[in-house]
């Protein structure tokens, strides 16, 4: 069954990679580059897009270590560095940072305020912000997951497998 979970997860990266490819050729063609110009600076919005992207991969690889090994991992770096020498994240060439180069915050979880969270401080670097300095944060649990900015104010949003809403 545990191999089932681990090409469930490696699909799901697949998946995120093809979403990426996706976006780079809506993004040469909506704003008149080519491929061969690549590596091309991306439009404000799309810093954003890109951040969210990867804030959202770092959750569910934490979720992942949290089921492989039944505790949270203690940082970001336990997440390519542990005692079971799994990789569950690959951080490519920026490493644990968002589009803007600033690391990611994570927060491990804890009893008292009942789940986990990783975010970025915007463009800024800097917490709160209007637009592309707006904070970009997601929660989670071993189960849920929620945007807060997307969805504010409410409970975690189940996720269940196989279920697109």
């Amino acid at each position: 069954m545990k191999w089932l979970k681990r090409i469930g997860f490696a699909a799901l990266f697949f998946i995120a990679g093809f979403a990426a490819c996706v976006l780079l050729v809506y993004l040469s063609v909506r704003y008149g580059k080519t491929v061969q110009y690549l590596p091309m600076p991306l439009p404000p919005a799309a810093h954003s897009t890109e951040t969210f992207a990867q804030l959202h991969c770092v959750a569910t690889a934490c979720r992942v270590y949290r089921r492989e090994t039944g505790e949270w991992p203690p940082s970001l770096a336990a997440l390519t560095n542990n005692s079971r020498e799994i990789i569950f994240i690959e951080w490519g060439q920026k490493g644990a940072h968002d589009a803007w180069g600033h690391p990611f915050v994570y927060t491990a979880f804890d009893a008292t305020r009942g789940y986990s969270s990783v975010l970025s401080y915007g463009r800024d670097g800097k917490p709160g912000g209007e637009g592309e300095d707006k904070d970009v944060e997601i929660r989670f649990t071993e189960d849920y997951m929620q945007i807060p900015w997307l969805i504010p104010d409410t409970i975690l949003t189940p996720i269940k497998p196989g279920i697109v809403k």
